[in-house]
Parts: C-alpha cells; structure tokens; sequence
C-alpha cells in the first residue's frame, strides 16, 4: 500500500514537473501579436471613417507621358491601391470621373470609360491605371488636367480606408482591432495596428536571455488624395516596473519599407514587467497608420526546428519518376526522397486550388474554412515564425488565403527561383527561431513558362498551331478542337509541362539540401492535370485520378523512409505538421500520419468534390473503388484492376450502393436520390423559367454550385403552407455563360413524384408543358441519363433527369472562386474563361 502512494506521489510529482517545463517552454517565446489576454491597457485614437469621401480627388502632380495627333496621355500618383497585377480591365467598382468646373458636383461629373492600350485607336476622355499611377487622355488642345478636374471612385479602396481610419462605428473600438493583417503591395503581414496617437501595454514576464524582434512600417493610405500623406509619427518602446518607466527605444517608421527592431531584454530577464507600444504624431495625424508586424519576445535557439511544405501546384503524381514515369523528370528529389516516407496513393479533395489549400491549412473539408482554426495560426500563437509565399492568385488575400500568417507574400506567376530566394532569405531573418513554412511553386501551371534553357529538354519544337510559347487554356482546347487526332499537338503540351518539372527539380534540390534530421519537409500537390486521359485537358473539371492522384513526399524525424500505398488524403498536411511539432491541433477531420495505421487508412472512406467548371458532382473512394455521381450520371471504378479508370463497373453488384455510403460517410452529409433540373447551355437575350408542381410536396431543394459566378440564378419554392412547398420555381437570367443546376428531393418515393408533377417552360411569353419522355419510368437502378420531362422553346431546352447527390453541407460556406478585383488575373490564368 504505501508502495503505490509513494509510486502515485512520485509520478504527481513528475507529471508537476512535466507540466511546469512545458509552461516554461511555451513562454520562452511570447508572441504579442497573438496574446490580446496579456494586454494590460490601450488607447486608439476615436475614428474618422466618416472622413472619408466617396469621390477621391486627384490633384496630381500631372505629368505628360506621350501624344497622338489628337490627343495626350497625362499621368499622376494613383489614390488607391489596388490588389490588381494585370490592368487590361478595371475591377466592376471603380471609375474615373472628370469635371468641367471646380464646384462642379462629383456625381453630375462625366464618367469615363477605361481603355487599356494608349494606341491610335483610343480616344480622349478614357483612362487606365497601373498599381502606382492613374494616366488619362485628353485632346491635345485641351492643355493639362487642373488640380479639381478629375476623381477616382473605388468602393472596395474607401472601404479599407475606411477601415484604417477605425470603421464606420462611432464609439471607441475594442482592443482587438489592434490586432490584425495589414497588406502592402504583395505582402502581408501580421501584428500591432497603432495609428498615432495610440499606445498598447502588456504585461509579461521576461524570459532568460530574451530579445524583443518586430518590424516597424508605416502603412499608406488605401484611398486618398496623392499629394497629402503623413508628416511622419513616432513609436516609443517603453518598459514599465514598480512604477518606473524606461524607453528602451524611439523609431520613427518609413513609409511602406518595413524597418527591423531588435532590442536585447536581458536585464529583464525573470522579471514581470509592462511592456508598452506608444505611438505620437510628429505633426498632424493625418495618416500616421503605424503597424508594428510580428511582435515576438523570444529566446534565441542555436539550432531551431523547422518545417516547411513545399506546394507544387498542378503536379500530378505519375508524372514525377519517383512514381514510376519513365522519363527522368525528378532525378534530385527522387534521390532525396530515399531519406523520406514516400506515400503513393495521396488525393487531393478537389481538382483545382482554392478549396484544396483550405483543406491542407485546417484538415477540414474546405467548406469550413473560417469556422475552423488554420495550422498557420496555431504555430504562430505557440510562437513559430511562419511565411507563406505564394505564387497564385486563388492563394491571395483577395480569398482569405492571406489569414492568419506572419508574413504572406503573393504574385502571380513567379518562377521556382523568386519563389525559393523569397523562403531563403525569410530563414535567413529567421535563423534562432522556430519556423514554419508554406513555400508555393506555379511553374507547373499554365502557361508552362519555364525558362528558355529548358525549353526543348523535352519538348521539340513549337507547333505551328500555337502562335507564341506561352498558351493558354483557350488556345490548347480551341487547336484540339480543330484537330482532335493530332497526337503530335498534344504530346508537345506535355512535353513543355514535363520541362517544367525538371527546372523545378534542379533548383529546388539546393534549397531541400539545407535542412537536417531535425527539420520537417513535405512535398506535394494541390491536384494534377489531365491530358486528354478522358478526353479533357487542364484541370478543375473532373473526379478522375489524374487530377486528384497528387505527390506527397515527407521527410520527418518521425516518419521512418519507405513506400506507403495505403490512401492518405491532404486532410492529413495539417495534422502531420502539427504533430511533428509538438504543437496541439486538435479537432480535424484529417490523421496524423505518424499515428495512422495502414489499416486505418484504408477503411477510411475519402470524398471529392467541388469542381471548377462544369455540372455538380461529388465522389468517394473506399478501399480502392472509386464512385463518382456528376450530371445525373453514377459510375464506378476498381482502381486496383483498372487505375485508368477506363472500364465503369457501376451496374456490376452493389457497386453504386457502395459508393454512396462511402461519400455519405466521408462527407457526413446524407445521399440522395432525386431529380436534377437543368437548362442547356445556349446564350439567350431573354429569361428563362422552370415551374414545377410537386403535390405530395418537397423534402429538400438546392442550387448546384457555380464557382466563378457566371450563372445568375434565382431558386424558391411557393408553397401551400411553410411546411408544404409544392412548386419550385426556377430563372435562369438572359446572357448567361453557365446555368446552374437545381436538385429536387420530393416527398414519397420518385416514381410517384413523376406520375403527379408538372413542369412549364416560359421563355419570354411563350410557355411550354414538359412532356413524359418515357411511357413507363425507369428504375433509378437502371442508370438511366435520359431526360425524364423534356421542354424546347427555340433554342432553349429544359429537362429533368435522376440524380444522385448528397445534401449541402451543413454550416459549410460556398467556395467562391471569383473576385471582380482581381478579375483580370483569373483571366490571364485561364479560370474565368467562357
């Protein structure tokens, strides 16, 4: 008996001991940026959001950059800054307006149209931008613009400007406003907003041999007039203890370059202190917006951890030679790979970028993004510096991809050796801390922009089809159309694409080559590409594997070398990283894959979804039979005998019926047996409208999903009473390039549903009854596609047809993949593309 006391006394002692040195770990690095609990005090200024006016004026300086025999492009400081990295379009809400007297009111002014080129063609009165200046065209006997003459519109610009000047609430904002993202240019960073005259206190205790590091800028303004900006601003730095006061340091900031601060802390050092952040403006305060990025008390490491993901975008697996390609494309990272767990069988959950990043940063599925904690944010609260550079416009703050990192920093396009200087020389800045890091490489997107010297490595020369190296999307599938068997065409695409891959291989393997035993490295992909493997080219529009199948490389001192085959998914990024790091992430649909056994990840069941173009759909993997339901269509796949995916064995025993309680059970949400309501894809001037009538009633109703916005839709249903809708009633508006799906549950079974229901098809003021399209229905079981009630007025045709689908998500958020701001780059890149 008084064994076991003194074995528990003894094992409460250490476990005493235990909690106390990981308590002592943790606030070994304070990272106040991310502790609003340790804040003692603040001061903001009262804001002045309702400064801000609606119309930005342009005062110039103006100066004459070029001429026309009838007209003169005139140039002057922009007053917003745009998120835009090309400028052949303006984003939807912003406009140039000019007058023709100085009390002239803005909103009677003439608004001017944008033209991009300043070439013979355009005319005066038109205006384009770059990032940092507005240029605009007048006639040539007009002389040069005058100070009151022009003014700049941009919501979304006034807007952030607004919010830098304390938002549009007139009280005082609460201490958490301090804490937030600032962006400039294409950096984003986390930290201390102070616009003078502001200050924030906090109170710590100071580490053994500690060193405060931030970086002090001042930010510009998001709307204003060129001319004016701050007359500069003051940051005190200032420790308070037993009712003294020490500043330790006074910096003045520099407009948008960012200033290092580094202060040695060790005669604080054991001592519980204040640490205040004062802010003071030299002059006015007009614009003195002082941010202070990741403010950190730390204790400096001679050999820190660190773990960095290397994002491959457009990567498919079997195109890499470590997965069996047979051409030599990644002779460095395969013999890199030896010291690392290599698993074969890794998916993404959707064919294109932005939902597939959501789920690599949270393990959720991306339908929870912004409900759920983001792996950046949990390593930065535990103290890690972390980065993400980017290189993808899906990857930017335009969709909130810029969140809860330390550093963020996104252009479009960039080659691996930008990308891979930029994560060098944030190691560098970083070298006595812990790191965590999302290095992003594009070059394996199109337009397979690889340096010339790698130009012909595979590929031969340029067909004549293509009228310049760099095609796009539109130009590969148009010459394809023209020329479906030219094989010859098609090899060169991904020939180039496979250049790529070598100029990736040989310069990254310098950069992997630094990293030791104790750091952690992951290699993957977002999704793949097809070519023609079923018929299409590029990605973002099917479920097979040669867009979900993706690389997944970690070398990890956990993680013993070796080949896995069982299925892992990009849910398990986030938790693997998380656990390598010792820091808790707990919560997530993904698994460690240092704790996950084989077994448990073949019983596991995987859910895909979320295309980028096309119909709905959704697809399930479960030990090895892949299920895919899409356009009113179910089919199935046995990847062990048929990785191509090339024989549909879905009518064979209860194939389908397996498929659907593994996409039930992976994505949590119930499959359905239904109808799906659709409209061909002709452009028309005129609305078009689907009424239904249901009289047993409607279970469930839903839009399908439309990502980049181009199919405007209304949806509703009329009912009897609230709990019986029996009508759905479906527009589909004029000039539309998609048209949206619509999903009918009826209440009873199908076959009921279709003897009783009516459908009618109004297109302008013609109206027409949908007719059976079969004298006796077919079973569901039958796998017919067939059209079930089929209407035509014109060119227009509805139809209703079976589907299988599973309900929306519950508490999901919609993926949108479309910004009007930042239009113009999904353009370049090919994702708005009609």
């Amino acid at each position: 008996m008084k064994t076991n006391i003194a074995r528990f006394l003894f094992l409460l002692l250490v476990g005493f001991l235990y909690s106390t040195q990981i308590c002592f770990a943790e606030e070994s690095v304070i990272p106040l940026d991310r502790r609003p609990d340790l804040v003692s005090d603040y001061t903001l200024p009262p804001p002045t959001a309702d400064q801000v006016p609606k119309f930005i004026p342009v005062s110039g300086p103006w100066r004459m950059v070029s001429m026309t025999k009838n007209y003169r492009v005139w140039k002057a400081p922009i007053p917003v800054r745009p998120r835009s990295l090309f400028f052949r379009s303006a984003p939807q809400d912003m406009a140039v307006f000019r007058r023709e007297a100085a009390d002239q009111k803005w909103s009677r002014s003439k608004k001017l149209s944008h033209v991009m080129r300043p070439d013979a063609k355009a005319r005066s009165n038109t205006w384009t931008f770059s990032s940092h200046a507005l240029f605009v065209r007048k006639a040539a006997d007009e002389g040069p613009p005058k100070e009151w003459e022009y003014s700049f519109r941009y919501t979304k610009g006034t807007q952030r400007e607004k919010d830098l000047r304390g938002g549009d609430a007139k009280v005082e904002r609460p201490k958490d406003q301090i804490f937030r993202s600032v962006q400039i240019e294409d950096q984003t960073r986390y930290g201390l907003y102070l616009p003078a005259p502001a200050s924030v206190s906090f109170k710590v205790t100071v580490p053994t041999d500690a060193v405060f590091r931030s970086q002090l800028v001042l930010v510009p303004p998001e709307a204003a007039d060129p001319i004016e900006k701050s007359d500069g601003s003051l940051l005190r730095i200032i420790v308070e203890q037993n009712g003294s006061s020490n500043e330790i340091q006074a910096v003045k900031p520099s407009l948008v370059k960012y200033k290092n601060i580094r202060i040695d802390l060790a005669e604080y050092a054991g001592q519980e202190v204040t640490i205040k952040f004062q802010t003071e403006a030299m002059g006015t305060t007009d614009y003195d917006y002082v941010f202070l990025a990741n403010p950190t008390i730390y204790v400096p490491q001679k050999t820190p951890k660190r773990i960095v993901m290397i994002f491959i975008d457009t990567l498919r697996a079997d195109e890499m030679s470590i997965y069996g390609y047979e051409r030599s494309t990644t002779p460095n990272i395969d013999k890199w790979a030896q010291g690392a767990r290599v698993f074969t069988q890794a998916r993404s959950v959707a064919p294109w970028t932005l939902p597939s990043a959501r789920t690599m940063l949270s393990g959720h599925k991306p339908e929870r993004w912004g409900t759920v904690p983001t792996i950046q944010k949990t390593f930065a609260e535990h103290g890690w510096a972390n980065a993400f550079m980017a290189g993808n416009i899906y990857l930017s703050s335009a969709f909130d991809l810029a969140d809860d990192w330390g550093e963020h920093r996104c252009i479009n396009w960039p080659i691996a050796e930008v990308q891979i200087a930029r994560a060098n020389h944030f190691l560098q800045e970083n070298e006595d801390r812990p790191v965590f890091m999302m290095l992003h490489l594009m070059d394996m997107h199109l337009p397979y922009t690889e340096p010339l010297a790698y130009r012909k490595h595979f590929a031969g020369d340029r067909p004549k089809a293509f009228a310049n190296d760099a095609f796009n999307r539109s130009a590969v599938v148009n010459q394809v159309k023209k020329d479906p068997e030219n094989d010859d065409l098609k090899q060169y695409v991904r020939d180039r694409y496979d250049n790529n891959l070598k100029y990736i291989d040989d310069v990254l393997i310098d950069f992997l080559q630094q990293f030791d035993d104790n750091d952690t490295v992951a290699i993957f992909s977002d999704h793949g590409e097809e070519f023609w493997d079923h018929d299409g080219f590029e990605h973002g529009h099917t479920f097979y594997d040669e867009l979900l199948r993706v690389p997944m490389i970690i070398r990890s001192p956990n993680l013993s070398p070796g080949t896995i085959d069982a299925p892992v998914s990009l849910l398990d990024l986030a938790p693997t990283m998380a656990k390598d790091a010792g820091v808790p992430f707990p919560g997530v649909e993904g698994l460690a894959l240092q704790d996950a056994s084989e077994q448990a990840l073949t019983d596991r069941p995987q859910a895909f979804g979320r295309v980028l173009y096309g119909d709905d759909g959704w697809s399930s993997l479960y030990q090895g039979q892949k299920y895919i339901t899409r356009s009113g269509k179910e089919e199935v796949y046995n990847l062990h005998t048929d990785p191509a995916e090339s024989k549909d064995v879905s009518m064979e025993e209860d194939n389908k019926a397996r498929g659907r309680i593994a996409l039930q059970d992976a994505l949590g949400s119930l499959v359905v047996e239904g109808f799906r309501l659709v409209l061909n894809r002709k452009k028309s001037p005129s609305d078009a409208e689907v009424k239904i009538t249901f009289p047993q009633g409607i279970e469930h109703y839903w839009q399908g999903s439309d990502p980049t916005n181009k199919g405007r839709h209304k949806l509703q249903a009329k009912n009897y009473d609230e709990d019986h809708p029996i009508q759905i009633v479906s527009r589909w508006y004029r000039m539309q390039s998609k048209t949206r799906e619509v999903f009918i549950v009826p209440k009873g079974s199908l076959t009921e549903a279709l003897n009783e229901l009516q459908m009618v098809f109004k297109v302008r003021t013609k109206e027409d009854v949908a007719e059976p399209q079969f004298e006796q229905w077919p079973a569901l079981e039958e796998g017919t596609t067939d059209s079930l009630y089929k209407a035509i007025i014109g060119n227009r045709e509805a139809y209703l047809n079976y589907a299988v689908m599973p309900l929306p998500l519950e508490n999901g958020t919609k993926i949108n993949a479309f910004n009007s701001e930042v239009a113009e780059e999904l353009k370049q890149l090919g994702y708005v593309d009609d």
